[in-house]
């Protein structure tokens, strides 16, 4: 009786260290598959349960399981696995109308970084955001965001300017055209009064920065010059003074010292005027 019931108790005994004899490996830090090889290979078996963001485990690796390393378990008990799926992403924030200093504190805000690209944009103002990449997106971070910064209106030819236009005309057309104009006058002959006489730059000079100041040159007509006076010049002194200054002369009487002068020295006259010399 007693033999039977040693032997009774030790195949019991047997019974259970083989029905629980299959110990739970560490299967943290193992990738996927690897985790569930080794779990085969110890007649349990082992499943992903779960996933779970972990800054620490690389994606699909193990980062926990159901049931403890060591502990005995029958054969093909399931460990339920919760496999990484690597850094959780951080979202882009929005970047609209900031400039590019802000632009890159909201970034760095996120745990990105900001690449700024300028570019030429004719409505949005010069140094404020006109884009980005992964705009509403989820991006690992540490992602490098490119930042389009805008550089204004990229730069353009100055139009042509008739001669004929006046200062008004000439400026509403340099405006249409993104330039500013500003107004100089001065006395010439090539333009009548109140015509543009030049632009600059003109069109000639090519691509000019949006907002330049150009320079509208107005005709005020031919200068006006001071008759001189009369001495005790001869007609011939007298006319060459006369003609040096630009004025047609039309003397009467002998070759003499000069009298007087219509118009009379001392008045202006348009250049080109004629004098009218009078000797004895």
């Amino acid at each position: 009786v007693l033999l039977l019931a040693a032997l009774t108790a030790g195949a019991l005994a047997y019974v259970k260290l083989d029905v629980y004899g299959h110990v739970v490996p560490r299967l943290t830090a193992l990738s996927l598959p690897k985790a569930e090889n080794l779990a085969k290979a110890v007649g349990l078996k082992a499943t992903e349960a779960g996933s779970n963001w972990d800054a620490k485990v690389r994606p699909g690796w193990v980062i926990s399981q159901s049931i403890r390393p060591g502990r005995h378990e029958r054969a093909g008990v399931t460990i339920g696995l919760v496999v990484s799926k690597g850094v959780e992403p951080v979202k882009v924030p929005d970047l609209t109308g900031d400039g590019l200093t802000a632009a890159t504190a909201a970034l760095s805000s996120a745990h990105l970084t900001a690449t700024p690209i300028p570019q030429y944009n004719p409505t949005v103002p010069v140094g404020r955001v006109i884009n980005w990449t992964s705009k509403g997106q989820s991006v690992k971070p540490g992602t490098s965001i490119t930042v389009y910064i805008s550089k204004g209106p990229a730069p353009r030819d100055v139009p042509q300017v008739a001669s004929t236009d006046t200062y008004t005309e000439a400026a509403a057309l340099l405006a249409r055209q993104g330039f500013r104009s500003y107004k100089a006058t001065e006395h010439t002959m090539l333009a009548p009064v109140g015509w543009v006489v030049f632009v600059s730059p003109d069109h000639s000079s090519g691509p000019q920065k949006y907002d330049t100041r150009v320079e509208v040159m107005i005709s005020l007509g031919p200068p006006s010059v001071e008759i001189p006076f009369v001495g005790s010049d001869s007609l011939a002194q007298y006319r060459a003074l006369l003609e040096h200054d630009g004025f047609v002369v039309k003397a009467y009487g002998p070759p003499g010292p000069v009298v007087y002068t219509v118009p009379s020295p001392g008045s202006y006259r348009l250049e080109g005027s004629t004098v009218y010399v009078y000797t004895i």
